[in-house]
């Protein structure tokens, strides 16, 4: 491993590694031409930076809010803030320049919430979103990323171990993001313990596409290769999204050992990623890294086989875990032989809370091995919700779970919406209706689909997993496989699902006019009845009469698939606004979502809770169709399914 392991600051290592002129980080412009900034030019134009903060009012214990897209000048503006003493407190930039009320209540509440009132942002971002004006009652001092330069540079502020290096704002996973204090100490421990357990050494070169405000990629790509003295290429997140390519071009090219990244780019890779004419070679990789969010095995597995044939060694991809609260990893697998997967019984698993090898025909769950702890600070307990630690065999609750009250709705009604973005309908004055629902019920601002296309996102609401599927077919036989259908009847609850467009009550056509049975999940699993599959027209004028759980889907052209957003906020305005309004007084609630948003990298859609029991407000703690289902399970005591089970229920909208 690189210099000493004796523990040492942030500025320590920027004075240390300034000696190298041939370390350092490289970044990668969205045209792909390549800026290298040493350690050495690294350290002068911080402490330049760094002077700059001071002259415009930003210094020693000073909170100061990162809304910086650009890598580079994420870089320059987080070490200059550290080097002047304040404390940075980095928050994830807006995805486009529409409309952002959302986004900017998301802000306004983490800068209340963490008592900020100084702000670092490029100059065009402060213009196009009204940062200054918007906060100038929360805001003292607004710093431009693009103009941070001074002609003498700043001494660094004197630090001690325990001085709180930056504020890092969890995920928001197992409930509302909030800020976790990094000092210059606990981040040593962390990525000195990181690096060892990879052997990183002189020759090691990191490469990453991950936005430096999250976690895995400010403290595992930049702060580490940092401190370690570790040369380290910064992609542009928004490129690998467009085009996953540019990332094994430059593993390639750069002759890269180690990336880290979360499943669904694996996915996103092995789908879209295309070689040169003279292909990749991609065995200088060590490490391929899996974190962040679940890990699917069979992404995992496909990854390495699309990739093998371009030097991939299977052993190279390595699953782990981590959490804000542990400042970054807390677990890494073996990288000596190929990933370990696990099947469990899932009966057993969701039933009993126990792992039960599955008897042969038995519907089976996969789970990956993350490895071991690779801290000898950490820990790690598998205790149920009560904090009590159980025996091997037994499933525990995650962490920072915590039994919570949802409401047990007398009915409940789920629309589907299809392909539009949280951009294209909230705030949008062609949907008045479904911004009247979102204003006036819970609107779920960061709400996420799992993939694209469409069908894989109505399994994964309906089952807890797309099972498998990966793109828009018919039919998909799905069997008995557990299903939040067959869950409620099983439990003596009742339910039905209303197509709108299906020729005959039960039919199992793939399409007919404009239904599509790709869209109408409860068609494929032979335990939902037959007779429990109908058409919209037979949806109840008495709500009273209506099953505890409905599932409805318009048609193609009144679901906005192929319908205008104006067509389909009309449909739904003179077909459910009448159950909507009833459902507020009548313990009962409408939820509003969609498969899938317009195809585009990020996913986000808008999900919309209105009824009884709601409290109206934007909730800003990521979401995805997961989540949406281990709420509606949640509600009536069922088994969470699938990936629902390491989802947690949504539990602060309540109480209205």
């Amino acid at each position: 491993m690189p210099q000493s392991r004796a523990p040492m600051s942030v500025v320590e290592a920027l004075n240390l590694h300034a000696t190298h002129r041939d370390r350092g980080f490289t970044f990668v412009g969205d045209d792909r031409s390549e800026t290298f900034v040493s350690f050495a030019e690294l350290r002068d134009v911080v402490a330049r930076a760094a002077s700059a903060l001071v002259a415009r009012g930003i210094g020693r214990d000073d909170l100061v809010a990162l809304i910086v897209p650009d890598a580079r000048e994420f870089v320059t503006s987080f070490l200059a803030a550290v080097w002047a003493g304040a404390i940075p407190v980095p928050l994830y930039p807006p995805v486009g320049l529409g409309k952002q009320d959302a986004y900017l209540d998301y802000i306004g509440g983490l800068l209340e919430s963490a008592d900020v009132a100084r702000l670092i942002t490029p100059q065009w971002v402060d213009q196009a979103l009204g940062l200054s004006q918007r906060f100038a009652g929360q805001l003292t001092a607004v710093a431009h990323a693009d103009a941070l330069d001074a002609e003498d540079p700043l001494e660094p502020a004197a630090r001690r171990p325990d001085h709180t290096l930056f504020l890092q704002f969890t995920s928001g996973s197992t409930g509302k993001p909030k800020a976790v204090v990094v000092n210059d100490a606990s981040l040593w421990v962390n990525t000195e313990s990181f690096v060892s357990t990879l052997r990183c050494n002189d020759v090691d070169h990191i490469v990453s596409w991950l936005p430096l405000y999250h976690d895995m990629g400010l403290i595992g790509k930049m702060l580490a290769p940092l401190l370690f003295s570790l040369n380290a290429t910064f992609l542009p997140t928004l490129a690998f999204l467009r085009d996953p390519s540019i990332w094994l071009d430059t593993i390639s090219r750069k002759r890269g050992s180690m990336s880290f990244a979360p499943n669904f780019a694996y996915a996103l890779a092995t789908k879209k990623a295309q070689p040169p004419e003279d292909g990749w070679d991609l065995s200088s990789m060590r490490v391929f890294g899996c974190a962040a969010e679940p890990i699917n095995a069979d992404t995992l597995e496909a990854f390495i086989a699309r990739f093998a044939p371009h030097g991939l060694k299977p052993e190279a991809v390595v699953p782990g875990y981590g959490m804000a609260e542990a400042t970054l990893g807390i677990t890494l697998d073996r990288y000596d032989r190929p990933f370990r997967r696990l099947e469990v019984a899932a009966d057993a698993y969701h039933t009993d809370r126990a792992v039960r090898t599955p008897q042969t025909g038995e519907e089976a769950l996969t789970f990956v091995s993350c490895g071991r702890v690779f801290a000898a600070e950490y820990a790690v307990r598998i205790a149920d919700d009560a904090g009590q630690e159980l025996p091997a065999g037994r499933v525990g609750s995650p962490p920072g779970f915590t039994a919570a009250t949802v409401p047990a709705f007398a009915h409940i009604v789920v629309v589907v919406e299809e392909n539009r973005s949280q951009a294209n309908i909230i705030g949008n004055k062609a949907a008045p209706y479904i911004n009247q629902l979102a204003a006036g019920g819970a609107m779920m601002a960061q709400s996420f689909a799992e993939v694209h296309p469409s069908e894989p996102n109505y399994f994964a609401l309906f089952a807890g997993s797309t099972l498998g599927v990966t793109e828009n077919v018919c039919p998909v036989n799905a069997g008995n496989a557990a299903n939040l259908g067959a869950q409620l009847l099983a439990a003596g609850y009742t339910f039905a699902g209303f197509a709108e467009g299906l020729p005959a009550v039960g039919s199992t056509v793939c399409s007919a006019g404009k239904y599509a049975r790709k869209h109408v999940p409860w068609a494929s699993f032979t335990n939902i009845p037959a007779n429990l599959s109908l058409p919209f027209s037979a949806f109840p004028a008495n709500y009273a009469g209506l099953p505890t759980v409905s599932f409805v889907i318009p048609n193609l052209d009144n679901d906005m698939h192929d319908g205008s957003i104006t067509r389909g906020d009309t449909w739904l305005y003179q077909n459910l606004s009448a159950y909507a309004q009833w459902a507020q007084a009548n313990n009962s609630l409408l939820i509003l979502t969609w498969d899938e948003d317009d195809n585009a990298s990020r996913n986000q859609i808008p999900t919309v809770f209105y009824g009884a029991h709601v409290k109206p407000g934007t909730y800003v703690e990521p979401i995805s169709h997961y989540n949406v289902l281990s709420t509606l399970e949640e509600m009536y005591g069922l088994p969470k399914l699938g990936l629902a089970a390491r989802a947690p229920a949504i539990t602060d909208i309540w109480g209205g």
